[in-house]
């Protein structure tokens, strides 16, 4: 990001800290107001209820002994909110007199459908009814206690509409997610992740390692035993929320807080066995005879074309499946096994919650009896990643404490470490992969004349299999460690019960070693120099930095009136460095680099600064990554009004038709000239113009009062109304 764009983004958040000191001076003498949130049916003190005020920033959450106390409250009438998951929203008005404590009681009523969450977005917490875009929730501490959950991707699958995870094969491999399907051909269709506040690093194929197939993902590090919540942003509208990159969707994570009240043990742990159900095809093989001579043909010498086309006939077939052997399958019995401890509690001023994990889990792939009787007697060893190709091991520690400073601030760390240790077999893709061996064998176990693996030594029996069996590409070691700290810092500020200030500040730091190795003397005779060995040592540092400042304002002119604006600056900063050594033809024994009498190296570095000015409820972007300064902007204007019950028949109506209209402009066949701000610039293509995704709501008031018991539409769109509606996608 050039200066210039900096100083703009630093004048913005001076100007949103003026505006806080300024109200900070003018507040006058001030009340409190004591709530006590029950449950109807028992008189049970309810904790974790949302507490608010009405058409200001104030509120917060019960207690243990469900209280809760507002402070510095203005003096007037006001009406105080109450909301918890599983009960009916109450709203109770009540008195505030200068220097004066009032107390109001609240007693909800079970309900089995939740009809007003809060939800997290990048303008703070909102109740859903408040959105103008679409946002789904997942109770991730309901999810985990109801379901088999391993990991983030499990968390997602099948939970909301229009949420699709594609999970890997192998443990520890990484899932694709995609929010409302593919977006783009050529681009990512990755959703972005943001934990806590901070953006969050979620890339897939997350490794410099070819498999030919599985490969981990970021957000698979994260433990679902932490998170509180999940919150999934879709649609336009995430990118004028969280800029351009959030134009695939956005996964809100927050992690578990401490409750007030006494200290909460929570001790866990699972354990289990992974078996393959799957059915796998039967390998047929045809056995035949020249028809003008009548020799046997050798295998594979006689297939249907050539029977169809005359030049031989079957004279036997061979059937065999090698997964349901077992002497030979690669599928044996896997394990699982995860426990952890957590403690919680605090008091109504600091609020802890601290947690350890650790997990182990051994994929189902396993070296055969047959492979095993083969290695022995040649006197080879048998090393760990041979004999158990896909393992996964990782520890995961989290420390939240939140603090009540004052009745007008609060602050907040969160903190996460995570290390894990993973190895993974080469698949399909891979040429020395293992399904491009099972799947590809000659039908028949032991075939005449018998079919080995190369020749000399390596004139073993291939049992079934194609080219060579699992011993020989499991010889080849294909391993990742990761040592991973997501730390956050916030504070909420709230000089007046009108305006509320956030800010927070983090960082996501990755630091990967991926780690392939194949002794000399070892692995698949795939070519000359294959089996000569090769070492392969690559360190990564991956860096997501973030800086969230934002401000927002709430007015109530009007009982049936509520105003609330937001504006702030966001900052994030990502850094990729990636370093690898490498050496081929190894010495004998050795397993480093340095060993190998062809010696490699490679780096590359990427970084991206993006910073995001919130202006006139719009969103204006400005990238490192595009020349010239180039960017997007983004208006947005939402309107939500909530009708009364009866005023449909009372013959009231304030807004006659509110719909949402997306024009993308894309695939036009000549550039569309558009102000500077509205430019995109291609980082690769070289200067381009591309229209930016416009996207707001098209609010009409009526322009009389009807008079009879139904809201009547009187509108006459302008031309270019009608060209909009032509274009626009309706949802």
């Amino acid at each position: 990001m050039s200066i210039v764009s900096f100083g703009r983004a630093l004048r913005s958040a001076g100007a949103l800290l003026a505006i806080g000191a300024s109200a900070l001076g003018a507040q006058t003498s001030q009340g409190t107001i004591s709530v006590r949130v029950t449950e109807a049916a028992g008189g049970r003190p309810l904790d974790q209820a949302q507490v608010v005020i009405v058409g200001t920033t104030l509120g917060g959450l019960t207690n243990a002994d469900g209280r809760f106390t507002f402070r510095a409250v203005t003096p007037g009438n006001v009406t105080v909110r109450v909301l918890r998951v599983g009960y009916s929203e109450q709203k109770k008005p009540v008195t505030v007199a200068a220097g004066q404590a009032a107390s109001l009681e609240f007693a909800l009523t079970e309900v089995a459908l939740t009809l007003a969450p809060v939800v997290t977005t990048a303008t703070g917490d909102q109740r859903r009814v408040e959105l103008g875009n679409a946002v789904a929730s997942i109770d991730a501490v309901k999810v985990a206690e109801t379901s088999v959950v391993r990991d983030v991707n499990d968390m997602l699958n099948s939970r909301t509409a229009g949420v699709t995870v594609t999970g890997g094969t192998q443990t520890g491999s990484g899932a694709r997610i995609r929010i409302r399907g593919q977006n783009s051909l050529s681009l990512s269709n990755d959703p972005i992740f943001i934990i806590d506040g901070v953006r969050m690093s979620n890339n897939v194929g997350s490794s410099n390692l070819f498999t030919g197939g599985a490969q981990p993902s970021r957000i698979g590090d994260l433990n679902p035993e932490e998170i509180e919540s999940m919150e999934i942003v879709k649609g336009p509208s995430a990118a004028t929320l969280y800029g351009t990159d959030a134009a695939n969707g956005v996964v809100l994570i927050t992690t578990k807080r401490g409750r007030a009240g006494t200290a909460r043990w929570t001790v866990y742990g699972e354990g289990g066995l992974i078996k393959d159900k799957n059915t796998y095809p039967t390998a047929y093989t045809i056995f035949g005879r020249r028809k003008d001579t009548g020799a046997a043909l050798a295998i594979n010498g006689c297939n249907l074309p050539l029977v169809s086309s005359g030049f031989c006939t079957v004279d036997s077939v061979a059937k065999y499946n090698l997964f349901t052997d077992p002497d030979v399958t690669p599928l044996g019995t896997g394990n699982r096994a995860q426990y952890g401890l957590q403690l919680s509690g605090g008091n109504d001023a600091v609020r802890y919650f601290v947690s350890g994990e650790r997990e182990d889990e051994t994929g189902l792939l396993e070296l055969p009896d047959f492979e095993r009787r083969r290695l022995d007697t040649l006197n080879l060893p048998i090393r760990e990643w041979t004999e158990r190709p896909n393992v996964l091991g990782k520890n995961s520690v989290r420390a939240n404490i939140n603090a009540a400073v004052s009745p007008k601030l609060d602050l907040s760390a969160s903190t996460g470490f995570i290390n894990l240790a993973q190895r993974f077999s080469l698949e399909s893709n891979a040429t020395a992969g293992l399904g491009s061996q099972a799947f590809g064998g000659p039908g028949c176990k032991i075939c005449a004349p018998n079919r080995l693996v190369g020749a000399g030594i390596l004139a073993t029996p291939l049992s079934g299999y194609r080219a060579w069996t699992p011993g020989y590409t499991w010889q080849e070691k294909t391993g990742q460690r990761v040592n991973r700290f997501i730390g956050s810092f916030n504070a909420n500020w709230r000089p007046t019960d009108w305006l509320q200030n956030r800010l927070t500040v983090g960082n996501d730091y990755t630091n990967r070693v991926d780690d392939n190795l194949l002794f000399r003397g070892e692995g698949p005779p795939i070519n000359a120099n294959y089996r000569l060995g090769f070492k392969s040592n690559a360190r990564t540092d991956i860096r997501n930095f973030t800086v969230d400042l934002g401000s927002t304002a709430s007015y109530t002119p009007r009982p049936w009136l509520s105003l609330k604006t937001t504006g702030g600056v966001q900052y994030v900063n990502y850094l990729f460095e990636l370093g690898s050594a490498s050496g081929t033809q190894l010495a004998p024994g050795s397993q480093t680099a340095g060993s190998g009498a062809v010696p490699g190296a490679s780096g590359s570095h990427d970084a991206a600064e993006d910073a995001r000015h919130l202006r006139r409820a719009g969103r204006g972007n400005q990238r490192s990554t595009l020349p010239d300064g180039g960017g997007a902007h983004r208006p947005e204007l939402g309107v939500r009004h909530e009708l009364p019950v009866g005023v449909l028949s009372q013959g009231v109506g304030l807004v006659d038709h509110v719909r949402r209209v997306v024009l993308p402009q894309v695939g036009v066949p000549q550039p569309v000239p558009l102000p500077r701000r509205h430019r995109v610039v291609g980082r690769a293509a070289g200067p381009q113009r591309r229209a930016p995704l416009l996207c707001g709501d098209h609010v009409e008031l009526p322009r009389r009062r009807p008079a009879g018991g139904h809201l009547q539409r009187n509108r006459q769109p302008e031309p270019q109304a009608r060209a909009l509606d032509r274009a626009r996608d309706r949802f």
